[in-house]
């Protein structure tokens, strides 16, 4: 009975593991918002994503980024049209909320079976961000892969403790009836005439 109430605790602790594991990697494979940092002055409108991202800022200069707190005078006469495998404003680009937000555009580069999905956003600040979040055949998967680990680990663990705690028992068993055979033995002798 010890035995049967010791393996429900590892089976409902494997549960709870695979189900917290789940939630878990759910969170930290959720991507968040990463500065690209604040063009000369406070960027005020996005103007362009794809293929080039291109900001008006304050004063009504453009300037348009070249990497992460890199941000250069946009030289063109006119804007480019994004490729035709990125769609903008997409509705599936569902980035998470960002404090203080003053323009937000989001994009779906769609390559093959596979989707990232991009959003850009400028706060109150003029400080411009972007998000980005990979879908491919098989990224829905993966929070069920890290639960089932997760569970799957919590069991092992489990299993191995009870097998110890087992074998413990068994060990005390066997020493409780040596004794109690010493004790018969004991009162067998002292039983005896002489």
């Amino acid at each position: 009975m010890k035995l049967i109430r010791r393996l429900f605790f590892v089976i409902m602790l494997s549960l709870v593991g695979a189900v917290l594991g789940a939630a878990v990697a759910a969170r930290v494979l959720e991507p968040s918002w990463d500065a690209l940092g604040i063009p000369p002055s406070p960027a005020t409108a996005l103007l362009a994503t794809s293929p080039q991202l291109i900001v008006e800022v304050s004063g009504g200069d453009v300037y348009r980024n070249c990497g992460t707190d890199c941000w250069a005078p946009f030289e063109g006469s006119e804007i480019q049209p994004p490729p035709e495998w990125i769609e903008i404003d997409c509705a599936h680009a569902e980035p998470p909320d960002l404090d203080r937000l003053v323009d937000l555009q989001a994009e779906c580069d769609f390559v093959g079976p596979a989707v990232t999905y991009r959003a850009y956003a400028i706060d109150s600040t003029g400080t411009v961000f972007q998000w980005e979040r990979f879908s491919g055949e098989w990224t829905w998967a993966e929070p069920i892969l890290y639960g089932g680990a997760t569970g799957v680990v919590v069991l092992i663990i489990g299993m191995a403790t009870i097998a110890s705690l087992a074998f413990s028992d068994f060990l005390s068993l066997l020493r409780r009836r040596s004794q109690q055979e010493e004790k018969k033995e004991e009162q067998a002798d002292s039983a005896e005439p002489e």
